[in-house]
């Protein structure tokens, strides 16, 4: 078993933050969803230490257990299926700016 390389979790990092929201809620009701929601990915968010350990840990273990079906996903399409269904165990996580202006992992 080879090493997870840092540009799987990057890339993974990357892509929770441009398709996770937030609506700053001047009221201190929590966020909600309208036109004034943006994606974190382009505002002055950081991602937490302890969102990038969860995230790490995350890639890791998905790495881990399928190492062979990402190696063969890179030159063959026939193992996204076996990802697609590895994927769908892993379930969702969902990104949320904390009070400190950081972004967390749910």
């Amino acid at each position: 078993m080879s090493r997870m390389p840092e540009d799987f979790l990057n890339a993974y990092i990357e892509a929770a933050l441009w398709s996770s929201t937030h609506t700053p809620d001047p009221e201190g009701y929590g966020p909600c969803c309208d036109s004034d929601a943006e994606f974190l990915d382009g505002t002055d968010h950081e991602l937490s230490d302890e969102g990038r350990e969860r995230m790490r840990a995350d890639c890791e273990k998905f790495w881990a257990e399928n190492e062979e079906d990402l190696e063969i996903a890179a030159d063959a399409i026939s193992a996204l299926d076996r990802l697609t269904e590895a994927c769908d165990k892993f379930g969702e996580c969902d990104l949320y700016v904390g009070d400190d202006g950081k972004v967390y992992v749910s």
